[in-house]
């Protein structure tokens, strides 16, 4: 690039310390002004992007109030792939969701205004969640901005918005058409607290303290039976007594019925292989329903309903004098009732696997109900090998997935009991209950305020319908960010695959490892189900960020680290290094040292480059010689090598994902060789005014500058506010552009590399480290100039060599003259050579 037109004077003047705070605002707001992450189709920014790099961020919650270093952390490390990605040449297609309807922001909404959905009307409290989803689109905006997240705004969407429920009503239409979705009245997994159905993936499993009860029941021909059971409150919904038919101790039972104790009722006795003659007594009590093994038991044998738990969990008038108590209360009060009956033979207590919300941790019901169901169980075998085709990071990770879809033992439920959600296209005909759904075109549509634009039923005839009241399921939209992302359900793109087939499938889906079975495995099922391809070629699953201790963070537990107040003491690029100090898939426990150790590599990076800016010469141009033809030194030439294998071994990593150890290993060489070597080295040259320090100078200058510039380059992903205040300030006047991100990331030179000048200076460094214990020892300052410096060379080869490295040597052992003489007695790390100081 031309120099001509640059003002020299003014990098004489460049500012001694780093102020973040300002800069990183200053350097935020260039950033949007100038729209560099702004995403074009016409690839025209220079240099040409024509390859597409699509990220399927994920859309937070945007109902979580509480946003703490964890988050910046695992959205930080997909960002430094994303930053890498664009240096390298692709256009990046980077759009930011938000997750604004399910559970989460009906729970906050209703904790933050103290509200009852059931006593308020729909519209009053829809009106309250779309209030607090504005709210928490732009606190997390500020978020992300403050911390340097390069996402495209103009790309946002949000899973309420008419974009996002035209493409859930579109997906269930499609589906439905396909007969993948049925509606059925089955049992289903239900939160008495949420007072909503669940999928399979929304419990987690919980082990909780309980007590096994053995219970005496009563055969038919008066014989006592012991059985076993953890829940002696749902003895009302009892419909039948199991044993294995190998077990000859209850053979005598076929044929009898059982009277169950409290309720003496009379209940079938049945056999199957799947019995545990092992646990208790060998005896089974079937409910409906306690667990999964009741529900197969009722199915599979068309056993009798006997539902006592309502939707609040409280058992109903069925009961009897337990009816209206919760299902702790009327445990209590069973038990009590069985041990003045004296039936109650025997009581352990057991660890029990308990099924839980993973929202609000309430132990889950089964209660029966008209639900919408997407088929997964009888096509799992396509999910599993979509796993294959995708690339996984780090690839542990693809076996928890794998893990999940063999385990699938439901359905996926998508009826969601709740306000706040994407409406069912779907009305039903009154008459004869026939499917109605809405055509693509009215869409997105809401049946509570619309009509179907049919005028009867085209099964029976009749005029009159009832909307759908459930909404779907938060996943059901969610799963579709791809396909969102793509414009797949956008009419002005209708007809119009050519932008969809340029980012879908995408090319890495970021994303925390807990949600793998269900933001990611939902989005593989819409992907299969609609489209036949997988969602995404790259899947970048991150650990959790978590306190010293090792605990996650919580308001209530006092862990809580807030991001802002972290970014206010040490900046931005600071948090940013401590989220990259866990590999891929990794936990991260937060310690405030790490940020203060990333800040004082900021400031070291900011003074490295100071030192260059402001020797700089009128006229110098870092670009009139190409770096092989300026007849460099072996120091020189040194540290060229060791930066052009640095660089190699970084792109290695960050191709892989292995954004740590390229950190790492960017951060050891600019630290240990550039910085703590080379610099001490070469400083002298620009103090002294010798001619042969002047001759030195501009070839020092020209690599100090390619170091210094490809290492700015290199840390761009990591640090983005200092490198671009950096590039913008100096750099850019010989490099050209418009940002650092825009910019060329280094191209590997192996040609550069040369192991005969890492040898030579290897005895250079000995004898520098020998020098600088040595004054340690003789209480002599490090910048102290000393007369002599003795050396002592028992190899003839070395000696010629410390010669050629003498003016160095001097420079960085900051001595006046090197002498070899006998008397040098200090040993360096060559048992070869030793040193003296006079």
């Amino acid at each position: 690039m031309k120099n001509s037109g640059i003002d020299y004077n003014k990098f004489k003047d460049f500012p001694k310390s780093y102020d973040y705070e300002n800069i990183e605002k200053k350097i935020g707001k260039i950033w949007e002004e100038n729209e560099i992450y702004k995403f074009s189709l016409d690839a025209g920014k220079n240099p040409p992007r024509k390859i597409i790099f699509s990220i399927d961020t994920p859309p937070p919650y945007v109902s979580s109030a509480h946003l703490h270093v964890g988050h910046v952390m695992s959205y930080s490390q997909a960002e430094f792939i994303v930053r890498y990605k664009r240096m390298r040449g692709f256009n990046v297609f980077y759009p930011m969701g938000f997750d604004d309807n399910g559970l989460p922001t009906e729970r906050y909404v209703e904790k933050k205004y103290k509200v009852n959905k059931a006593k308020i009307t729909r519209e009053e409290f829809i009106e309250l969640c779309l209030k607090e989803t504005k709210i928490g689109i732009e606190t997390y905006k500020n978020l992300w901005k403050s911390a340097g997240i390069s996402v495209d705004y103009s790309l946002s969407y949000s899973t309420i918005d008419d974009r996002c429920r035209r493409a859930a009503q579109k997906s269930f239409i499609e589906l439905f058409n396909k007969n993948l979705i049925q509606r059925r009245n089955d049992p289903i997994l239900w939160c008495p607290h949420c007072r909503t159905s669940l999928a399979q993936a929304d419990i987690a499993i919980e082990e909780k303290n309980g007590t096994l009860y053995d219970i005496e029941f009563t055969s038919s021909q008066g014989e006592g039976l012991i059985i076993s059971t953890t829940r002696p409150e749902l003895l009302g919904a009892c419909v039948a007594i199991y044993a294995n038919p190998e077990d000859k101790r209850y053979i005598s039972l076929k044929g009898q019925e059982v009277i169950v104790p409290v309720y003496n009722k009379s209940v079938p006795v049945r056999y199957d292989e799947s019995v545990d003659v092992d646990y208790g007594t060998g005896l089974m009590m079937v409910c409906t329903w306690g667990d999964m093994e009741d529900v197969r038991k009722w199915k599979e044998h068309k056993l009798n309903t006997a539902i006592i738990i309502d939707t609040a969990g409280r058992l109903t008038q069925p009961s009897g004098t337990y009816a209206g108590l919760n299902t702790t209360e009327a445990k209590k009060r069973i038990v009590e009732d069985l041990r003045s009956l004296s039936l109650i033979k025997g009581e352990k207590s057991v660890i029990q696997n308990v099924g839980i919300h993973d929202r609000c941790e309430t132990p889950v019901e089964f209660i029966q109900a008209y639900q919408w169901f997407i088929k997964i169980l009888e096509e799992r075998d396509k999910f599993l090998r979509a796993s294959e085709e995708m690339n996984w990071h780090p690839a542990f990770m693809k076996e928890r997935y794998v893990e999940w879809v063999n385990n699938l033992r439901w359905d996926w439920n998508i009826s969601r009991q709740r306000f706040y959600g994407v409406p069912f296209p779907v009305w039903y005909c009154k008459g004869c209950e026939e499917v109605i759904l809405a055509g693509e075109k009215e869409l997105p549509v809401d049946p509570l305020v619309s009509n179907p634009s049919v005028s009867s039923c085209p099964k029976c005839g009749g005029t009159v319908f009832e909307p759908e009241k459930d909404v779907m399921d938060t996943w059901m939209t969610s799963s579709l960010t791809p396909l969102i992302n793509a414009g797949w359900a956008d009419p002005e793109r209708s007809g119009n695959k050519k932008f969809m087939n340029m980012v879908y499938p995408m090319s890495m889906r970021p994303q925390a490892q807990e949600i793998i079975r269900t933001w990611l495995f939902y989005t593989v099922v819409k992907s299969v189900y609609h489209t036949g391809q997988i969602p995404f070629k790259e899947v970048m699953i991150s650990g959790w960020g978590l306190d010293k201790n090792g605990k996650k963070m919580s308001k209530s537990l006092g862990n809580f680290v807030e991001p802002e107040g972290i970014i206010t003491r040490y900046s931005a690029d600071a948090l940013r290094y401590w989220s990259a100090r866990a590999n891929l898939g990794q936990d991260l426990r937060f310690n405030e040292e790490d940020t203060a150790n990333g800040r004082r590599l900021l400031i070291k990076i900011w003074n490295s480059a100071r030192f260059l800016i402001t020797n700089v010469d009128n006229g110098f141009n870092p670009h009139e010689k190409d770096l092989a033809a300026l007849g460099l030194g072996a120091v020189d030439r040194w540290v060229v090598s060791e930066f052009e294998r640095t660089l190699k071994s970084c792109e290695d990593y960050m191709e892989s994902f292995e954004y740590a150890s390229a950190l790492k290993t960017l951060t050891d060489y600019f630290y240990n060789i550039y910085c703590d070597n080379y610099l001490e080295i070469i400083k002298n040259v620009f103090w002294d005014d010798d001619e042969k320090s002047l001759v030195r100078r501009n070839k020092v200058l020209n690599v100090m500058y390619f170091i210094s510039c490809n290492l700015l380059k290199t840390f761009a992903p990591f640090f983005p506010f200092i490198t671009e205040e950096l590039f913008l300030s100096f750099y850019r006047y010989f490099e050209g552009g418009e940002s650092i991100h825009l910019s060329v990331w280094p191209e590997y030179r192996k040609e550069l590399e040369d192991d005969n000048s890492v040898k030579i200076v290897e005895i250079l460094l000995d004898i520098l480290s020998a020098s600088r214990k040595l004054r340690t020892n003789l209480n002599l300052h490090q910048n102290h100039k000393i007369d002599k410096l003795l050396i002592k060379a028992m190899n003839k080869d070395y000696a010629e060599i410390i010669n050629g490295l003498g003016d160095d040597i001097k420079s960085a052992a900051r001595v006046k003259r090197i002498v070899f003489s006998d008397e040098a007695y200090f040993s360096t790390a060559n048992e070869d050579i030793y040193i003296g100081l006079t």
